[in-house]
């Protein structure tokens, strides 16, 4: 029902009054008559602008609040709002509000003394939203709305639409992910009236407090962790509340934990970290706590550092905290140690949790996964290549068999993606929501019992005087020529020997300069057909669980990246110097919507196949 309202409104030294006349709704009786309302207005890297302002919470409903939000700022443009609370550990965070229910919390649980919002005037700049409309600036306040409607809701309502699902996907790493997991095999489908490039990543909007709290019970306990993480697959996660979810994809709780034993035990493992940092701390002057710290500490320096969390003096709080993280992780497990690259995982982390404890608990949590990803006798790396090979031979023949004549076919030029999950392929805020992306497709694999902060095998009271030779660090008996600097050359995947260097970019990437060799061809002579990478083993693509060593989806967003580019790549006449260059030339270039989107029909489709396989067999 329609409903009359008109206001006035009274400004005096940046107060707003509003009086509304309007049909009441129903509301609490716990509810205070008025509330008082902080905002802060942030647009890109202008100063905050404030207002505060008093409403009746028995007559605001949501529209009227970003009505008011539109008169007081003179908004033209989208906008997000959040508001501040505590979450699930105690701590203050900003959450989404985006409905009359998200207003509702707002009033009862965090208007004492105020109500205090942000008002996010650019939500979707230089982010993952950044291409789904382009706004016109002539729009005005009361034709907002509609706009939103038009270009945002019914777009995404559109791609939901064209969405394809399968059941009975019968291969255990899907029986692993729980029915729900089933309908990973959503695949972005075509529809003869959508353009494939008016399909898109997100289908649903990013996961908002309300609904997370939906998949817990009333003790706060995760009770449907695999539909959790189909919902993040499907849109991504609200900033405000990723620092909750992360926890949870990461996989640093044990299982059935309630809301306020996660809270104990965020204390509990902060506390062990912290005694784990005092004790290298204490031990700064032996040798090999000064030649780690010091390795780890240029390659903290050379890291995203033009981002404004890491951006300003070399020794400021986030940029010490990152150097904290690595080399606490380096000394505590000596079988890993330190390689290049790790800051690279730990830095967007550190950027959510915005907490140096909380970001080495879910930094340990994310290496019990990967940290295969930077052993000295490169099987996992070398299998991930060679499962990606397969891919593009499976989808693209034609393409791989370019790539073959370039001696590309080992597909080392991708080693920066696998190596860091694409963190680097994608702007800052890009590579959040695609890590976040992949890190839903994975089984929940929550420890048994505890987190380990540290190796076990070793005394965690003397792991300085370890004679424990780590990953990235050699040991004293072993050459020191050998470690990771800009220049040498490093040992990084088994066979596949190249070299590693530092770009004269602000931040590092890392490349490399010289194909890699095989044992049956030389650089500058093109394989021949027998010579394959893969030999015979291109017709049937390892099951989800062997894929990528259980990390497929990783392997479908390279392979898509590689699809986006073959026919620039093929049109030239290159060598592969070339085709490496060409892939530097598009760092923290790529759409997520875009990647992701294709990424997923493709996975999908891959999905089908090895049900309808498991199925036969």
């Amino acid at each position: 029902m329609a409903k009359s309202q008109c206001f006035g409104v009274k400004i005096h030294n940046f107060v707003i009054e509003f009086v509304f006349i309007m049909f009441p709704i129903t509301r609490s009786s716990n509810v205070k008559d008025v509330i008082h309302v902080k905002v802060k207005k942030y647009a890109g890297y202008f100063n905050p602008e404030s207002k505060s302002f008093a409403v009746d919470p028995h007559l605001t409903t949501f529209d009227d609040l970003q009505n008011i939000l539109i008169q007081a700022f003179s908004l033209n443009g989208p906008f997000h709002i959040t508001y501040l609370c505590r979450d699930d550990v105690g701590e203050n965070v900003y959450l989404s509000m985006l409905t009359d229910w998200d207003l509702d919390a707002a009033f009862m649980t965090s208007s004492d003394p105020f109500l205090r919002l942000k008002l996010d005037a650019e939500p979707y700049k230089d982010g993952l939203m950044s291409k789904l409309s382009d706004w016109e600036k002539s729009e005005s306040p009361n034709n907002l709305q509609s706009s939103i409607v038009k270009h945002f809701i019914q777009p995404m309502t559109n791609s939901v639409n064209t969405i394809l699902s399968l059941q009975n996907t019968q291969r255990s790493w899907s029986n692993s992910l729980g029915s729900a997991f089933n309908k990973l095999t959503v695949g972005l489908g075509y529809n003869p009236n959508i353009e494939e490039d008016e399909i898109f990543f997100p289908s649903k909007p990013p996961l908002d407090d309300v609904e997370f709290r939906t998949y817990l019970d009333e003790n706060g306990v995760l009770v449907k962790p695999e539909d959790l993480r189909l919902r993040v697959y499907h849109g991504g996660v609200a900033p405000a509340l990723r620092k909750v979810v992360w926890r949870m994809l990461l996989n640093i709780f044990p299982i059935h934990l309630t809301g306020k034993e996660r809270i104990e035990y965020m204390k509990r493992k902060t506390s062990e970290y912290e005694q784990l940092r005092s004790k290298w701390q204490a031990q700064a002057d032996l040798e090999r706590v000064k030649q780690l710290s010091n390795m780890v500490w240029k390659d903290v320096l050379r890291t995203d550092r033009t981002h404004p969390y890491y951006s300003g003096a070399d020794d400021n709080p986030h940029t010490v905290a990152l150097m904290n993280i690595l080399t606490t992780y380096a000394l505590t497990h000596p079988k890993v140690s330190y390689c290049q690259g790790m800051s690279d995982i730990v830095s967007p982390i550190l950027v959510v949790m915005n907490n140096e404890a909380q970001a080495y608990i879910c930094f340990c949590g994310a290496m019990t996964r990967i940290q295969e990803n930077f052993s000295r006798d490169g099987v996992t790396m070398s299998t991930k290549f060679k499962h990606l090979a397969m891919l593009t031979a499976h989808y693209d023949i034609e393409f791989f068999n370019y790539l073959q004549l370039l001696g590309a076919d080992t597909m080392f030029f991708c080693y920066r993606w696998i190596l860091l999950e694409l963190k680097r392929e994608f702007n800052f805020e890009d590579a959040i929501t695609v890590l976040e992306v992949m890190w839903s497709s994975l089984p929940p694999q929550p420890p048994e019992n505890d987190l380990p902060l540290h190796d076990e095998q070793i005394n965690a009271r003397s792991f300085c005087d370890s004679n424990i030779a780590p990953g990235g660090i050699k040991s004293s008996t072993e050459s020191s020529s050998s470690s990771f600097n800009s220049s040498e050359s490093v040992d990084v995947a088994g066979d596949y020997v190249g070299v590693i260097e530092y770009s004269t970019c602000p931040e590092n990437v890392l490349r490399l300069r010289k194909p890699p060799i095989s044992a049956k061809s030389s650089v500058g002579s093109p394989p021949k057909a027998s010579d394959s990478f893969l030999g015979e083993e291109t017709s049937n693509l390892p099951p989800p669980e062997d894929l990528g060593c259980g990390n497929p989806f990783l392997l479908f967003i390279c392979l898509t990246l590689l699809l986006e580019e073959r026919d620039k790549v093929m049109s030239t006449e290159c060598e592969y110097d070339d085709l490496v260059m060409h892939f530097d030339r598009l760092v923290r270039g790529h759409s997520p919507r875009k990647v992701l989107s294709k990424s997923m029909k493709l996975f999908a489709e891959y999905l089908r196949s090895e049900s309808r396989h498991g199925m036969k067999t």
